[in-house]
């Protein structure tokens, strides 16, 4: 008897079990203790987190009807929320002692959302400090996957502090977990900080990254780079300790540009290297397009654009040496796996115009045997013709060549927070769909 009511306990006990471990919405992976968990990306399809999920809602702007399948189980499958099952086919999981329960299968999911609870996040990083059974500390952490989803298992019953962490931005919640229960954390108590990142722009009349900012409820202070680079910007730029107000610095396309020529003023030498000590002191940087003058001179070794005539970029520098022909439309591959997953997709169309307000003429193409960065995006691009006056529309195009379209490269230490930098090849604005938009807030969040 006592065998058959065994036999009985272990079949019950896999039954429960099967299928749940790996389960988390938006295919973020688990780890407990340092131990990465499955990571086969399979989710819980759980009537109670649809019916929460429906009630939580109401956070501005961000539906939870843009899950998708977010929540849909790989194989077909349909798991039960533990509250739901009869208790006979729940594991006791009651320690010997009669003290804390252990081997819970309580579980907490939300999902990450931008300041003012604007956008979704995806790959941010999870972090519950929690305490097992024995008392022993114990760190439980989750990426969040696309539309922001993540969920936690195996989580201890008590009271616990969790952590949300994108870039610089961040939020915590105090989350209290039943035994053999799952938490789902209401829609809009997860959205990260934006008060507390300094933010700051440096405009241009190529690219308006600022929109983008706005958009997801940034709030950033912005240096006229264009008409008044000499009395806004460049002041700016050339005083370290402005600079390093600011955690995260944006540079448009087209900043400290007139007429096709780039040029920092007197103050170029002093600003190319202020950019160095901020991004080594643990600043965040950003550039687009013609701003590539700007990470090429302040970081020669790790950004080396492709140029027609010089070998390198030169004060004043004139964009037409770029080698990067418009108008054309790049199907591009998203070749960094955790961007990838973050947006749900591995290839984008990137647009690069020739129009009045975003022109990309002579694009910023880099050179992909020489530059050190790690590149992001890449893609087929055509170039400009050699000799030709002109790199556009009016001129024949040249050779194709395989270039990155966004890099990056980290100059601090990889557990520190900070020092990052961002090169995009392409504007925020005159796309169509939404992969550039996509990849730029994916950007935003890991500066």
């Amino acid at each position: 008897m006592r065998r058959a009511l065994a036999l009985l306990a272990l079949l019950l006990t896999a039954a429960c079990s099967d299928g749940r471990s790996s389960a988390r919405p938006g295919g973020g992976t688990t780890k407990r203790d340092g131990a990465a968990g499955s990571g086969d990306g399979s989710a819980i399809a759980d009537a109670s987190i649809d019916d929460a999920a429906a009630s939580a809602d109401g956070s501005g702007g961000l539906d939870v009807d843009e899950r998708g399948d977010a929540l849909s189980a790989g194989d077909g499958a349909v798991f039960l929320d533990a509250l739901s099952r009869p208790d006979a086919d729940l594991p006791d999981s009651s320690s010997e002692d009669g003290g804390l329960q252990c081997g819970s299968i309580s579980s907490v999911a939300g999902r990450v959302c931008s300041p003012e609870a604007r956008d979704w996040i995806a790959g941010a990083t999870v972090t519950l400090e929690t305490m097992d059974c024995h008392g022993v500390p114990l760190t439980l952490t989750a990426t969040s996957g696309v539309a922001g989803w993540f969920e936690l298992d195996q989580v201890p019953p008590g009271t616990w502090t969790l952590t949300v962490q994108a870039g610089m931005f961040s939020q915590t919640y105090t989350v209290t977990v039943p035994q053999n229960g799952q938490v789902l954390i209401p829609t809009d108590q997860l959205c990260v900080r934006g008060d507390v990142v300094r933010v700051a722009v440096v405009t241009g009349f190529g690219d308006h990254i600022e929109t983008l900012l706005t958009n997801l409820g940034i709030h950033a202070d912005t240096f006229d780079g264009n008409s008044g680079w000499a009395t806004s910007a460049a002041p700016f730029l050339s005083d370290l300790a402005a600079l390093q107000r600011y955690d995260i610095v944006f540079i448009d396309c087209g900043a400290a540009t007139t007429s096709y020529t780039s040029d920092l003023g007197p103050s170029a030498a002093q600003i190319t290297s202020n950019l160095r000590s901020y991004v080594m002191g643990g600043g965040s940087l950003y550039a687009s397009d013609w701003a590539v003058s700007f990470l090429a001179l302040a970081f020669p070794q790790m950004v080396v654009p492709d140029l027609r005539t010089q070998a390198s970029v030169m004060l004043p520098f004139q964009t037409t040496e770029l080698a990067g022909y418009a108008p054309q439309t790049i199907a591009a591959s998203v070749v960094d796996v955790p961007l990838s997953q973050a947006i749900g997709t591995n290839q984008v169309s990137i647009t690069f115009p020739d129009m009045s307000g975003a022109r990309s003429a002579n694009w910023g193409l880099l050179d992909l045997s020489t530059t050190h960065a790690d590149v992001l995006v890449q893609g087929q691009a055509t170039t400009c013709s050699a000799g030709a006056t002109t790199c556009n529309q009016s001129s024949s195009p040249g050779p194709v060549v395989s270039a990155p379209l966004a890099v990056r490269f980290k100059l601090t230490p990889a557990n520190q927070q900070g020092g990052n930098v961002y090169y995009t090849a392409f504007h925020n604005i005159a796309q169509t769909g939404t992969g550039v938009s996509d990849i730029l807030r994916w950007i935003v969040f890991h500066l």
